[in-house]
């Protein structure tokens, strides 16, 4: 649905922590769209950065939303 990103993977955003909550948001709108897969796969690399930064709330956040995935 999206394009590659040229980019490889490199955040888009100064702040690393808002660059996670949009691959999680996405994660959700893959989810809602009934996309789990690819669902899963935003979630993971939310949560990644979530325990990179150390950001429990986060991190609660995507973990809780992997399991329903």
């Amino acid at each position: 649905m999206l394009p590659k990103n040229p980019l490889k993977d490199k955040p888009l955003l100064d702040n690393i922590n808002i660059h996670s909550f949009v691959l999680g948001s996405l994660g959700h709108n893959y989810y809602l769209l009934g996309e789990v897969e690819k669902a899963v796969e935003y979630y993971e690399k939310a949560l990644a950065i979530a325990t990179e930064t150390d950001n429990k709330q986060n991190k609660g956040l995507w973990l809780g939303n992997l399991g329903n995935a």
